[in-house]
C-alpha cells in the first residue's frame, strides 16, 4: 500500500457512485430488492450533469439493474438520485463507516483516496462472495464512457474497471478504479482539487497512473 496525501478531504462529486452501487449490489444479492423492478422517474430526481436520463420524460420507467447501469456508464445524476431514493443515503453512508471509512459525511459528499480504495477492495470481496452481481458491476465500471485520466497512457488492451468524478467549483476531476495488470493487478485512487483546468488535471492524473503501471 502507497499513498500520498490519501487522508486529504476531497468532494467526492462521482466518485459516490461506486460505494451507492456497491451497497445496492449488496441488497440485491441479499435477495432484499428485485433488479426488475421498474422505478418511475420523477421531477423531484432531476439533475443536470453528466447522464443521459436528463433529457427523458417524466413518467419513464427504468429497472433498478438500468439505472444502476446509467449511474456507472454515464454517471447518470438521474438514475443515481432514483437509486438514493429507495436505497436511503443514510444506509449508504453506514455502510461506507461500517467498511472502515474515515471520511463519511452524513450531510456532505465528502471523502479521501484511502475511502475510495477501501471502498473498491470491498468491491473485489463482494464479488469473491457473490460472482453473478460483483461481476455485473465491474462490467459497468470497465464500460465506461469516461476513459481521460487513468486509462489513456496505460499499454493498449489494459482493463480498466473505474469511475470517474468532476467537481469543476473546486477544480476537482478524480478517478478511481482497479487496474489489471497482467501480473499485479491494483487499486488506484486519484483525486484533485484546486486544478487550473480539467485538461491540466487530465495529464497529471494520466502521468500518475502510468507512474504507477
Amino acid at each position: 500500500i502507497c499513498g500520498v496525501n490519501e487522508d486529504t478531504v476531497f468532494h467526492a462529486a462521482s466518485t459516490f457512485k461506486v460505494p451507492v452501487n456497491l451497497y445496492l449490489f449488496q441488497q440485491i444479492a441479499e435477495g432484499k430488492i428485485n433488479p426488475h423492478k421498474k422505478l418511475i422517474y420523477k421531477e423531484k430526481h432531476y439533475e443536470g450533469g453528466t447522464g443521459i436520463l436528463q433529457y427523458k420524460k417524466y413518467g419513464s420507467r427504468y429497472t433498478i439493474q438500468e439505472l444502476a447501469k446509467y449511474s456507472i456508464v454515464y454517471s447518470d445524476n438521474v438514475a443515481t438520485n432514483m437509486l438514493l431514493e429507495l436505497l436511503g443515503k443514510k444506509n449508504v453512508k453506514k455502510m461506507m463507516s461500517d467498511l472502515g471509512g474515515h471520511i463519511v459525511d452524513y450531510s456532505k459528499n465528502t471523502t479521501c483516496p484511502r475511502d475510495m480504495a477501501i471502498y473498491l477492495e470491498a468491491l473485489l470481496q463482494f464479488n469473491e462472495e457473490h460472482p453473478d452481481e460483483g461481476e455485473l458491476l465491474i462490467k459497468y465500471l470497465k464500460n465506461t464512457v469516461f476513459n481521460d485520466r487513468i486509462p489513456p497512457l496505460l499499454p493498449e488492451g489494459t482493463e480498466v474497471a473505474h469511475k470517474i468524478g468532476n467537481w469543476p467549483a473546486q477544480g476537482s476531476y478524480h478517478d478511481v478504479g482497479i487496474v489489471y495488470h497482467p501480473s499485479h493487478p491494483y487499486i488506484i485512487s486519484l483525486f484533485s482539487k484546486d486544478a487550473p483546468n480539467s485538461d491540466y488535471a487530465y495529464q497529471v492524473l494520466q502521468q500518475i497512473s502510468r507512474l504507477v503501471y
